[in-house]
């Protein structure tokens, strides 16, 4: 059993991290501390964390802003989906921070206790489905471990199809943020679907899925990404849909499409997604106060 002493350095550092990143200004990682300073039973106390360049990286919720993003994005994605038949009213539902099987295939299948900012579930499927993951981005993490948290959720353990990013810039002097969709290139396999959840439930004795953790060795992160496109099509994803929200189209809808066949329609078809101009000035209001210091 851990000591009391031992149990608050290890809040504290949780803590602190914690209030960096509900009160930061730049678009870095905020990070923990060093995966060296903790061990195996530590680590396997933390959630919604990610290890890069071997830091332990916080990627919880930074505020208000974050939260109306994954709040208002996931309905009128729902919306639009349960729109195209009586059959996916009931069939898909959303969710938001909900814990989902989770393998960090670029830190040799270490599992993961990961709560989604928001997804699309269906629960007629078996195991679960889960579709469209998404996750925000104000503060908590730089733009590359976002996108290596988004290739995590397409991996060959899961059975999501999109992972939606929003990233909403903190250093910039007026509002800036992207849309990034990608989407899985690898079948889904339920045989390695199961073995990770197989995993998940013996994971307080073993706290790596050794399957996922490539023969030649850990996959390597390159400390700077220089071609985005290039290292998203390596791992096994393609961009969808990128865009760009600034001061000039803030009154502007974002319209993009996502592929019926992969929500129970027909399969050379669209589902059409509008995130409406209100959705985005919500997100803009909140983002204009925590930048004035009012949250």
């Amino acid at each position: 059993m851990k000591s009391s002493m031992f149990e608050l350095d290890y809040n504290q550092k949780y803590l602190e991290a914690l209030i960096s990143l509900k009160s930061g200004r730049t678009n870095e990682d905020v990070i923990i501390g060093s995966v060296f300073d903790f061990s195996e039973e530590e680590l396997s106390n933390m959630s919604d964390y990610l290890i890069l360049n071997n830091n332990v990286i916080i990627t919880s919720s930074s505020g208000e802003t974050h939260d109306i993003a994954k709040n208002f994005f996931i309905r009128e994605i729902i919306r639009s989906i349960q729109s195209i038949s009586d059959e996916n009213l009931e069939k898909y539902d959303s969710l938001l921070e909900y814990s989902v099987p989770y393998v960090d295939v670029f830190e040799c299948g270490r599992i993961i206790d990961k709560h989604a900012d928001s997804l699309i579930i269906d629960e007629t499927q078996n195991p679960r489905s889960f579709p469209l993951v998404m996750e925000i981005a104000h503060g908590s993490e730089s733009y590359k471990t976002l996108i290596i948290e988004l290739l995590n959720y397409l991996s060959e353990f899961t059975n999501t199809i999109y992972a939606v990013g929003f990233f909403i810039d903190r250093e910039s002097e007026y509002f800036k943020a992207n849309i990034i969709i990608l989407r899985r290139k690898l079948p889904i396999d339920k045989t390695k679907i199961y073995a990770l959840l197989e995993a998940i439930n013996k994971r307080e004795k073993k706290r790596h899925l050794e399957i996922a953790c490539p023969k030649e060795g850990k996959k390597q992160v390159p400390r700077i990404i220089i071609d985005i496109n290039k290292f998203i099509l390596d791992n096994n994803a393609e961009i969808f849909f990128e865009y760009e929200i600034n001061n000039t189209n803030l009154d502007n809808s974002i319209e993009f499409r996502l592929r019926a066949d992969d929500f129970n329609g027909e399969e050379g078809k669209f589902i059409n997604i509008v995130i409406s101009s209100r959705t985005v000035k919500r997100i803009f209001t909140r983002w204009n106060e925590w930048r004035n210091g009012k949250y």
